[in-house]
């Protein structure tokens, strides 16, 4: 009988140790963090949370907290340089408009043939560059204002380009810009090393501006126009640098504009924005800026020397790019409209197909 109470006494100590281990286990789990390296994190907001995640198109996906609304790292698939335009097919492919081998504007910007694997396009006045799906960059045309760290450009997940300048932003939040070679061009626009939580950026011809997961606004660079006073934007989910001039998109659809100081020469109605409403993105460039609304159509203030604010009777837009003399929108057909400057051929994506359309 002592030998069976032993054994019953045993048995029933491993059972209470069992179920207060799986208690423990349980415990642990719970307080384990819910991002992973699939899945984005949730907009912290106990009235109205949202779970927001990257495209699934092989890049490693930021694990930080997001404003809602905010696009992560939005990764462009038109964009128009100086004089020529660039697009993103489908089967990670780039196309371009050409441009004469023997004209004094042709820096090698066109010779995209050859790329594969890339996810976003990116265009200065000289310059093309592209993300590809291991997070690198390529970059080619008029390189010498441009020096790039390979070290540092590595698990790259989005890219904005400037005439002088690229900023890449990385999966972790953080953000790495080009070295400006041209000193006379270096107002301080790739100072960005101490930007964390970035989830949005872009480059205008001398400033850099980054969109933070909370909804506000960073910026450094050239402020001779105050292009960098948004210290107090909030609730704002897309941003757009120009010029002159700074866009931001808020998160009603509503959009907001730094005042340009010197109105005798640089001021060409491109921030006469505040009456629109139902936007849901934004782009600016020189003269113009540009702004596509819910229901597919686009919205232009600005200069129209060259013809790039005739977009009135577009319809049916998913994406749009203000380019220095010209507007590019994307059709959810994959198809291009293109007005603008007819010089080097920048306008002739018209009859482009298979243009891959963004993932919201």
């Amino acid at each position: 009988m002592k030998k069976l109470v032993s054994i019953l006494l045993v048995l029933a100590l491993a059972f209470s140790f069992s179920a207060c281990s799986d208690k423990e286990n349980s415990s642990k789990k719970d307080r384990s963090p819910k991002n992973d390296s699939s899945q984005m994190g949730t907009y912290d907001d106990s009235n109205n949370a949202t779970d927001v995640e990257l495209p699934d198109d092989g890049i490693t996906k930021p694990i930080f907290s997001v404003t809602k609304n905010a696009r992560i790292g939005e990764r462009k698939t038109i964009a128009a340089g100086g004089n020529h335009t660039i697009a993103l097919k489908n089967d990670g492919t780039v196309i371009s408009t050409n441009i004469e081998r023997t004209s004094i504007s042709n820096y090698g910007q066109c010779d995209t043939n050859n790329w594969t694997d890339m996810v976003a396009v990116a265009a200065g006045e000289l310059v093309t560059s592209g993300l590809k799906d291991d997070g690198t960059v390529i970059v080619i045309g008029r390189m010498k204002p441009f020096h790039l760290d390979e070290e540092e450009w590595t698990e790259i997940v989005a890219i904005a380009m400037s005439d002088y300048h690229i900023v890449g932003l990385k999966n972790d939040g953080t953000v790495v810009a080009s070295k400006i070679v041209e000193t006379s061009r270096d107002y301080g626009q790739s100072e960005v090393s101490e930007w964390t939580n970035i989830v949005a950026i872009s480059a205008g011809v001398s400033h850099t501006v980054g969109l933070k997961d909370d909804g506000t606004v960073v910026a450094v660079g050239k402020n001779d126009n105050n292009q960098c006073d948004v210290s107090g934007w909030t609730d704002i989910v897309a941003v757009a640098a120009g010029s002159c001039q700074t866009i931001g998109l808020k998160s009603d659809g509503t959009v907001v504009s730094t005042t340009i100081v010197n109105k005798n020469y640089d001021d060409f109605g491109q921030c006469n924005v505040s009456e629109w409403t139902d936007i849901v993105k934004i782009s600016t460039c020189d003269k113009h800026t540009v702004g596509l609304k819910s229901d597919g159509t686009v919205v232009v203030a600005g200069y129209n020397g060259f013809n790039q604010c005739n977009v009135s009777d577009w319809t049916d837009i998913v994406d749009i790019f203000a380019g220095e003399k010209s507007t590019v929108g994307l059709k959810s057909d994959g198809t291009i409209l293109a007005v603008g400057s007819a010089s080097s051929d920048q306008c002739n994506g018209t009859e482009w197909s298979d243009i891959k359309v963004p993932q919201e």
